[in-house]
């Protein structure tokens, strides 16, 4: 019995997870390649799992739902990288529609032909782009939450609407995104030190605490230990929002 409740959760989970999997690819959070890749490499695991000598029936389920959870949660994650690549790319693509347009190619031609050397998670969002700029039609709505490429899309209309100003407009748009990746540098490298800061003390604290624990016992230093733990948070907190409320100069 217990053989046959396993064989149909594997079916179920196998389902499930290529659902998720397609899922992810029809919002072009993965690429059709890295679907088949993710779908392979959890056959494996489920194989590596059945394969496992004296395994519970509940241990198996547990650890065959894991990666489904994970890709279940992992869109928030996939969002945030692909928001990084876009901007690590939107730099390089800026520089050659300049430099295409210097030579005397038009905008929309410059912006076609450097779109060609993106990746293919930003090249879909230029192409909805430029096809907003050329029909006029609201931006798809896999991208319409997107505040950097709503920005852009403003601000490419706002250039072409003075035809003349185009090339001085996204000189000095360039200009604006170095300032911003320098401040943004700057920041990271701030909370870097920080986090680690924060890290470091909170290991020491919960070091400290299991000394005191082993030592001394709960019951003992009940009282000490609780008013530690609420004085430890209420810094955390404190140094939280003060990080927070840093104002930053370029």
């Amino acid at each position: 019995m217990e053989r046959v409740f396993v064989f149909f959760e594997i079916m179920f989970g196998i389902c499930i997870f290529i659902r998720i999997s397609d899922d992810l690819r029809m919002k072009k959070l993965i690429s059709e390649y890295m679907m088949t890749k993710i779908v392979a490499i959890f056959y494996l695991w489920l194989f590596v799992l059945a394969a496992l000598p004296k395994i519970s029936t509940i241990y198996f389920s547990i650890l065959a739902w894991i990666p489904a959870v994970m890709l279940y949660i992992s869109p928030s994650l996939l969002k945030y990288l692909r928001k990084q690549q876009f901007r690590r790319e939107f730099a390089e693509f800026l520089n050659q529609i300049i430099l295409k347009m210097q030579t005397g190619e038009a905008f929309r031609s410059s912006l076609q032909t450097a779109s060609l050397n993106l990746s293919e998670f930003s090249r879909y969002k230029f192409e909805k782009m430029r096809e907003s700029l050329c029909f006029g039609s609201n931006v798809a709505q896999n991208t319409q939450n997107d505040p950097d490429v709503e920005y852009l899309l403003q601000y490419f209309r706002q250039a072409e609407a003075d035809s003349h100003r185009i090339l001085p407009r996204l000189l000095q748009l360039r200009e604006k995104i170095k300032v911003t990746e320098s401040l943004q540098k700057k920041i990271n490298q701030a909370l870097r030190q920080h986090r680690a800061q924060m890290w470091v003390l909170t290991v020491l604290y919960l070091a400290l605490l299991f000394v005191v624990l082993h030592k001394y016992g709960w019951h003992a230093q009940s009282r000490l230990i609780m008013i530690s733990i609420l004085l430890y948070i209420l810094g955390l907190y404190l140094s939280l929002r003060i990080s927070r409320g840093f104002k930053w100069k370029v």
